[in-house]
């Protein structure tokens, strides 16, 4: 479906969890769908309703998330706060810190719930502005936002190994080379809480081999990690990844 924000695609042949279904639309080139006005909510749901009677989909994604930022809803793909929303009655719950990503079902007139971003099933809607360009490779994920970052393994939102996207645009773990207080104030204040406490040798959990950043050496002023220095190629093995304690 084309309209003036580019095109969507109700991807009805992929039902997946929430990280999935953002992999396979920027495997497809664009990103899981950011609703920003109800202009575009009003034109989702009534495609949303056709497709439900075409093809039989109850439930679709899109790229809203508070997971390592409770309570604040941002973005993906943007890393905007949503100051439009389009919740259901009693929605969002806030109460599960495992309730972290958002979809649209039948049962709630396809207005917005918060579930879990992995323990739920849904297809992807897909966006894809018509002037944007992207770029993939070969042999790394990548992702479309240049700040994107992460807490994996935490038993909440506020702790966990870290995963960032770096200069390259591959995301993946962080190294505990030289992992500091300062560096976990950075990522913490990126996340949307006041300050950190650092994490070494996976604490969280054993991290994927192939890292994003190693050797990360922030100031403690940065408004990101991805604004420290660090560098993209890495010594580490996956018992080394960098984590947090935010707070």
């Amino acid at each position: 479906m084309n309209s003036l924000e580019g095109c969507f695609l109700f991807h009805f042949t992929q039902k997946l969890a929430w990280r999935e279904a953002q992999e396979e639309c920027e495997r497809l080139g664009g990103f899981l769908a950011e609703v920003k006005s109800e202009e575009q909510a009003t034109l989702l749901t009534s495609l949303a309703f056709v497709e439900e009677a075409v093809v039989g989909m109850h439930a679709w994604w899109i790229g809203l998330t508070d997971q390592g930022h409770e309570g604040r809803w941002i973005w993906q793909h943007s890393v905007e706060d949503a100051f439009y929303t389009n919740w259901a009655p009693s929605y969002p719950r806030n109460t599960n810190n495992g309730n972290d990503c958002v979809v649209m079902e039948s049962r709630d007139n396809f207005e917005w719930s918060d579930v879990d971003c992995g323990g739920v099933q849904a297809s992807p809607v897909c966006q894809k502005y018509t002037n944007e360009r992207t770029t993939t490779t070969d042999e790394t994920p990548t992702t479309t936002s240049q700040y994107y970052v992460e807490l994996r393994g935490g038993d909440n939102s506020s702790s966990g190994n870290v995963f960032a996207v770096n200069s390259n645009g591959f995301f993946g773990p962080v190294c505990d080379d030289h992992w500091e207080y300062s560096d976990a104030d950075v990522v913490c204040r990126q996340l949307g809480f006041s300050y950190g406490l650092p994490s070494v040798e996976s604490y969280y959990g054993r991290v994927p081999e192939i890292f994003a950043m190693d050797n990360v050496g922030c100031s403690g002023s940065e408004d990101h990690i991805q604004d420290c220095s660090y560098s993209t190629s890495y010594d580490c093995m996956p018992y080394e990844g960098a984590g947090v304690s935010c707070y």
